[in-house]
């Protein structure tokens, strides 16, 4: 029942797929033995993982959803085991896999059962099992923060899907800040530079790093793109309620920081926050593989000083305001047409 297609009868030359349905059963039976068995749950869990990947072939929202549960189960038991598979139980917090299947999970029985002709975005319950899954394991202490684990919580808080949103921000807001105080505070400089791809830059590197302790299974960013003109909207939205969630003393310390880290780049002779400041020559960039990709590391720390203007002209970030305060537009909140558009002019 785990393999794709079943074996063939006789010889038979036409392939026959095993209904996704049983195979979502049959990870879960899989997962109640591991429970059981130490042995039989290392051998499994390259089988496990296999299904949460994104272009895995002929999996469904179900499959991978059920597979993500025994993961976690397998991690509140053998939690060294599971550790290194982390990285890619956080890439379900972003899937999208999409699908005409619907299911829910039974909290009591730990069992997933497909609802048939219930209308829905399946992918979406993936996500929104993967932020339940993440979180409580992230609260009982059996995974630690690494790498950028956080800010994968933070783009999921800005889902298409407006109850994966929401969920993200309840999770986020809730247990996960009550828990430990300085989340925002402690990611927000280094989420300017992860959500708009800044790889090149000192901080994205140390924050891709953080917790790995040099055993090279750090949570990544892959799959995920909010940089440019493109994800301005949803950076910003990001921006403003990890404001809305900080104390004063906090907002003067992000203040401070942007204006050493970011603008102090953009003053210094060398660096790509020094280079997005300055003229490009005429002809700098062709049609060249490495002039692509300094155009591109040009455009990315253009963006993270446009972001950076932003916030230190937002209202969220003025202090005196209480925590939530007042709803907005997010446009007239957290951005300045007239400076970006002199920032723009500028490079």
């Amino acid at each position: 029942m785990l393999p794709p297609t079943l074996p063939k009868v006789d010889d038979a030359s036409v392939e026959r797929r095993t209904p996704k349905t049983a195979r979502a059963y049959a990870f879960i039976t899989l997962g109640k033995l591991c429970l059981r068995d130490e042995s039989l749950a290392k051998e499994c869990l390259n089988l496990l993982a296999r299904e949460l990947h994104q272009n895995i072939e002929n999996s469904s929202p179900s499959i991978q959803s059920n597979a993500l549960l025994v993961m976690g189960d397998l991690c509140v038991k053998y939690t060294n085991l599971v550790d290194k598979y982390v990285p890619v139980m956080a890439m379900c917090l972003q899937s999208g896999e999409s699908s005409s299947e619907n299911f829910n999970l039974d909290m009591t029985t730990c069992t997933y059962a497909t609802i048939p002709g219930v209308p829905g975005s399946s992918s979406s319950m993936v996500r929104k099992h993967a932020i339940l899954l993440l979180s409580s394991l992230i609260l009982q202490d059996y995974i630690k923060w690494r790498g950028l684990l956080v800010h994968r919580f933070l783009v999921a808080y800005v889902d298409d899907d407006e109850s994966v949103s929401k969920l993200a921000e309840m999770t986020l807001c809730g247990p996960l800040l009550s828990r430990q105080r300085n989340l925002f505070f402690n990611n927000f400089v280094e989420s300017l530079f992860v959500l708009n791809r800044c790889t090149a830059h000192p901080i994205y590197a140390a924050a891709e790093a953080n917790g790995d302790n040099g055993a090279g299974l750090a949570v990544g960013f892959e799959g995920i793109n909010l940089s440019g003109m493109y994800g301005r909207m949803k950076r910003l939205n990001i921006y403003r309620m990890m404001l809305n969630h900080m104390t004063d003393e906090e907002k003067i310390g992000i203040t401070a920081r942007l204006a050493k880290v970011v603008l102090g780049g953009a003053l210094e002779s060398d660096g790509d926050l020094s280079m997005a400041c300055r003229q490009s020559p005429p002809g700098m960039f062709s049609p060249s593989e490495a002039r692509k990709s300094q155009q591109q590391r040009r455009e990315c720390a253009i963006s993270v000083l446009s972001d950076a203007f932003a916030v230190l002209t937002s209202k969220e970030a003025k202090v005196g305001r209480t925590s939530g305060g007042e709803e907005g537009d997010v446009e007239d909140n957290i951005t300045d047409a007239n400076g970006t558009a002199q920032f723009t002019a500028v490079k």
